[in-house]
């Protein structure tokens, strides 16, 4: 994958808000645009509520996860968005439902929805967007189990 296309997808799926339409394009003169995600619903069909109050602070991490790792059990208290850049991610709730993610997929995440990630055997490199309040943590572990990041 070409860094170009990365920033491109990176940049569309930033501005565009996260829900999922498939093969939805936007074209212009001067860019061709791909819709990753836009949705109001996490992947655990859970529906999106009222924003916390305060602040926002958009934060976009990129994660490097080894291969066969489990992170701990974590929710977020404001909605986020991933891409998979490489490698495969599993995203795991605690009655055992899940989704796996692949090279070049976005997913949307739980909100107060206890989670956790697991890496296939390649590992996984993600982007996450997190559309945050300042001051407040992007994720909560688990009572006993050690930070996410």
């Amino acid at each position: 994958m070409k860094i170009g296309s990365v920033a491109k997808g990176l940049t569309l799926f930033i501005a565009m808000g996260m829900t999922h339409i498939a093969s939805a394009h936007e074209n212009t003169e001067s860019a061709k645009v791909d819709v990753l995600i836009k949705t109001q619903h996490a992947w655990d069909g859970s529906a999106y509520k009222e924003y916390p109050h305060g602040q926002p602070e958009v934060s976009v991490l990129k994660f490097n996860l080894k291969p066969n790792s489990v992170l701990p059990w974590h929710e977020h208290p404001y909605p986020n968005a991933g891409y998979v850049l490489s490698g495969t991610l599993t995203i795991q709730d605690k009655s055992g439902h899940s989704q796996t993610y692949q090279q070049g997929q976005g997913f949307a995440e739980s909100v107060n929805h206890v989670h956790r990630g697991i890496t296939g055997p390649d590992g996984a490199v993600l982007i996450v967007v997190y559309s945050g309040v300042k001051d407040v943590p992007p994720s909560i572990s688990e009572p006993g189990e050690k930070p996410e990041f």
